[in-house]
């Protein structure tokens, strides 16, 4: 098996099968004897036997993958490249989202991985800091000479030199036209309505709330149930309210709204639309 020098997970990164000019999936045929340019095969064509000029289907080959260890034996070359990919996608330190796109390690094997192999390896940090003092020795108290710059060349206009710099005009250090010339053109249909509708800028009503798994739903019969939706109170809430407002009214003999609010330290609208329900239902009288 082949060690390879690039371990992308994209296929376009890789050459094509010069069999069926595909997008190559590892693992594939490199031949041995051909090249260069290295003549590179898919399994499907390879096992038909896919001969080209001087490629003959007997020459010897080598199966190229990156399903290897590299820095620990539970992972492949194939998920350390995944993985730096997925930091680079998601960023460092939301493990979650890593883990979500490698789809292989939880977000704990990750995070461990990462910063045990790219973060606290002695070798890379060994490595960097030779960089780094190499890079200070080169610059340091060193002069950095400057020249004044040549004239640039000036063209004349749709000649073909002047077609070679893609419009570029040096007395105004632009281009004749932009790199993204009709970017703006999305825009030069659109219509800004000054008296735009209330609508627009009202609020939305909140949408009924599911109490579909939520603890106490099975001790509400239907009304009840509606209620909590369009209330959107939770049905444990909802049970505790009703308690306390019960109680107090065989206390008093009766109950005002005032005196709910009071119970209750919620929103008052909603307190007045629990109150009025009970009232409705008979649970309780009005004092």
């Amino acid at each position: 098996m082949d060690r390879l020098g690039s371990f992308s997970s994209d296929p376009s990164d890789k050459p094509p099968c010069r069999g069926c000019s595909s997008y190559l999936m590892e693992p594939y045929i490199k031949c041995a004897e051909c090249g260069p340019p290295p003549f590179f095969l898919c399994l499907q064509c390879f096992t038909r036997g896919f001969e080209y000029k001087k490629h003959q289907s007997d020459h010897t080959y080598e199966i190229m993958t990156s399903d290897f260890p590299v820095l620990d034996p539970s992972w492949t070359a194939q998920e350390e490249m995944a993985l730096l990919e997925a930091v680079m996608d998601c960023g460092f330190g939301n493990w979650q989202d890593v883990a979500n796109q490698m789809c292989t390690k939880t977000k704990e094997e990750c995070e461990k991985h990462y910063m045990k192999h790219f973060i606290n390896n002695p070798l890379f940090a060994s490595t960097l800091l030779n960089l780094k003092q190499a890079e200070e020795a080169k610059t340091a108290d060193t002069a950095i000479p400057f020249h004044s710059a040549e004239d640039p060349p000036r063209p004349t206009f749709d000649s073909l030199l002047s077609r070679d710099m893609a419009g570029y005009m040096p007395a105004r250090a632009d281009f004749i036209e932009e790199f993204d010339n009709y970017a703006e053109w999305d825009l030069r249909d659109i219509d800004f309505v000054e008296d735009d509708s209330d609508i627009l800028h009202g609020r939305r009503s909140a949408p009924p709330l599911n109490l579909t798994g939520l603890p106490g739903t099975e001790k509400l019969n239907e009304k009840e149930k509606e209620l909590c939706q369009m209330v959107r109170l939770v049905p444990g809430a909802y049970l505790e309210y009703k308690s306390a407002l019960l109680n107090e009214c065989n206390k008093q003999g009766g109950l005002r709204l005032a005196q709910a609010r009071a119970l209750i330290k919620i929103d008052v609208n909603k307190t007045r639309k629990i109150y009025d329900f009970l009232i409705r239902e008979g649970y309780i009288t009005k004092a």
